[in-house]
């Protein structure tokens, strides 16, 4: 099972890291009014998958942002990806060991998502207030990211009908090592 969780968040990551890239190199490229990254519907399956560790694939998807962006300092990284691991919060409060209840009805995924988009725009927001005392900042990313928020909501959501995809394969590691 432990090289299924090490596959499983490399795949998500991978996947977070080229989302990230292709939103900030077409925003930046092609002049596109938004973007829209899969990292937060990625990070949160991935959550509710393996739990907090699963914040690693927003971590890793913001390294691809910073890359894309032509990041060239630590300060940039630590906003890019630093900033993300805040996703693991609503996961480390509701998470003890069984997910599962998050996936079984829709409003309780869609309120999964959202306190994770809320989380991230928090770590954002102190993120630049540390980094650069841009207190504005944080509200401009919270209405900057609406719009690719509901495309990750929505994603999460037409996911969610897929048996196995989003759900809690802790429980699975517990039964293979004999743990109720």
């Amino acid at each position: 099972m432990q090289r299924m969780r090490l596959f499983d968040l490399a795949f998500f990551s991978v996947l977070a890291w080229l989302s990230e890239w292709l939103a900030s190199y077409l925003t930046r490229t092609m002049g596109v009014g938004f973007s829209v990254s899969f990292t937060l519907a990625l990070t949160v399956i991935a959550m509710i998958r393996w739990g907090p560790i699963g914040c690693i694939v927003g971590v890793i998807g913001g390294v691809g942002a910073f890359v894309s962006a032509g990041g060239e300092d630590y300060l940039t990284l630590i906003y890019y990806a630093g900033a993300n691991v805040f996703l693991a919060l609503p996961t480390l409060v509701y998470s003890a060991r069984d997910t599962d209840w998050i996936t079984e009805r829709p409003g309780r995924l869609a309120l999964a998502v959202l306190a994770c988009y809320l989380s991230l725009c928090v770590g954002k927001w102190l993120a630049l207030i540390v980094l650069y005392r841009d207190w504005d900042g944080g509200v401009d990313y919270f209405f900057a990211e609406l719009i690719p928020l509901v495309f990750n909501l929505l994603l999460c959501l037409l996911l969610r009908s897929r048996d196995g995809l989003i759900c809690n394969m802790r429980l699975e590691e517990d039964d293979e090592n004999g743990q109720t």
